[in-house]
């Protein structure tokens, strides 16, 4: 077997890891039955766990830095590089905060549709405040430059920083404010009676 197909093998089971986890996600979030909630965040934590140590096994460290030298074709060396990426930031974060975070987000939305149903916010705030504190440690474990923020961010947009959506942000609420102030404060409303 070459090298890129044992890469290949690997990253198609981190795949049916987040597949899973994706479709156990799904199920709390539409159908799963309240009592279920303790379970499914053990569930959560332990399909997380799976995934972080596949992604931070040395041996997939190995095959990155081999595949990196070899002669590739275009798509083959998108693959190592987007995975490599992945695994850049999966070896910075220790598995005890991977599950720990797994756990209270599948936790945490269980609260949430509670104080949701209940209209008591104040029972989601220890969870809210929690969710804050471990994502800050995340940010630490990955590492920035200038503002915490941006280590979070380069999760979901590579390269981004505060600095560079700032203007973009300050831009968008000066158009958008007053456009939400008239809609609130026109009588023409829309008919929601379709939604009862």
């Amino acid at each position: 077997m070459s090298d890129y197909d044992n890469f290949i093998d690997r990253v198609k089971e981190l795949s049916l890891i987040g597949s899973l986890s994706g479709i156990m996600g799904w199920d709390q979030e539409t159908m799963m039955p309240p009592k279920g909630g303790k379970l499914r965040s053990e569930m959560m934590a332990f399909l997380s766990s799976q995934a972080h140590s596949r992604i931070t096994d040395p041996e997939m460290g190995n095959l990155i830095s081999s595949l990196e030298s070899q002669d590739l074709s275009a798509e083959q060396a998108a693959n190592v590089r987007e995975i490599k990426e992945s695994y850049d930031k999966a070896t910075k974060l220790p598995a005890e905060l991977v599950e720990e975070k797994a756990r209270h987000k599948s936790k945490s939305l269980r609260i949430w549709q509670e104080a949701r149903s209940e209209n008591d916010f104040t029972k989601f705030l220890p969870y809210l405040e929690k969710s804050v504190e471990l994502n800050r440690q995340t940010a630490e474990h990955y590492g920035y430059e200038d503002n915490i923020y941006d280590a979070l961010l380069d999760i979901y947009e590579s390269g981004m920083t505060v600095k560079q959506l700032d203007p973009l942000f300050s831009g968008l609420r000066e158009a958008i404010v007053p456009l939400v102030k008239a809609v609130g404060e026109s009588s023409n409303q829309p008919d929601t009676s379709f939604l009862d």
